[in-house]
């Protein structure tokens, strides 16, 4: 059991290098990260590390090797170490309010904001941006990956992208 305050929580735990990832959901959401071994009440023994800053409401978390992408719904775009929650970069508002989880494919990870907009990106420590896309209808959804495929769901339209 590892208990914490917060409501309407919607990005999913990850499970990732032997630890727990949670966001507390709405508020001022927090990032959890717990070592899951304990039994019992292991909020105080098993916490391994905690962020407020820049931790989304909506999007889920993405970790790529030991690196934990994190996309606030404000469009902040975060690269932290997985295991020790050391900052290697954090990106302000790069993108507008956000809704959808970034996904990863093709050795690229992908943004996308409410408006329609995707930013791509390389993995990695420091930031480097590889395109920007728009096709400026909203979007809330995530995109889904279906072998070489991304599904991008608006408004007003099912795009299939090769």
């Amino acid at each position: 059991k590892f208990r914490y305050d917060g409501f309407s929580v919607v990005p999913k735990p990850l499970y990732k290098n032997g630890l727990v990832y949670i966001s507390s959901g709405y508020a001022r959401a927090k990032l959890y990260v717990i070592d899951p071994t304990g039994t019992g009440d292991v909020t105080e023994s098993h916490l391994k590390w905690m962020t407020d800053k820049d931790v989304p409401n909506n999007p889920s978390l993405l970790s790529i090797g030991d690196e934990l992408y994190l996309q606030s719904d404000k469009g902040t775009i975060s690269c932290l170490d997985a295991k020790t929650g050391e900052v290697h970069y954090q990106k302000k508002r790069l993108i507008r309010t956000s809704s959808a989880s970034p996904v990863y494919a093709a050795n690229k990870i992908y943004f996308t904001d409410e408006r329609g907009t995707t930013l791509v990106i390389a993995p990695g420590k420091e930031f480097k941006l590889l395109a920007t896309n728009d096709i400026e209808e909203p979007v809330l959804a995530s995109m889904a990956i279906v072998d070489e495929k991304l599904l991008l769901r608006s408004e007003f339209a099912l795009y299939c992208i090769e």
